[in-house]
């Protein structure tokens, strides 16, 4: 989880912020569409 939140804050997440997305937001997404 920390990992995640790391990753997020250096400019790899820029270049591909969709994967670090579903790595830990996924329920996040999940959470939203259900409402």
């Amino acid at each position: 989880m920390i990992k995640s939140c790391h990753r997020r804050l250096p400019p790899t997440s820029e270049q591909e912020p969709e994967p670090t997305f579903e790595l830990e937001p996924k329920s996040k997404l999940q959470i939203n569409a259900v409402l």
